[in-house]
């Protein structure tokens, strides 16, 4: 559930911050993830380009 908490926290703050790319760690990069697939949920533009970025980065760190 703490984890959970993190998370939720992690993705407004990326929200109303209006970050555009966040490399720092690991969980940022799926936090972003997700938040794309929610707004894709929601009916927005899904943009393939920065998810292919995400994942490119996930990939070199593994």
């Amino acid at each position: 559930m703490a984890s959970s908490a993190c998370g939720l926290q992690n993705a407004l703050i990326t929200i109303y911050s209006g970050a555009v790319i966040r490399t720092t760690h690991t969980t940022g990069i799926f936090t972003d993830l997700g938040i794309m697939l929610g707004s894709k949920l929601r009916g927005e533009p899904f943009d393939k380009r920065k998810a292919l970025l995400f994942l490119v980065i996930i990939c070199g760190l593994l």
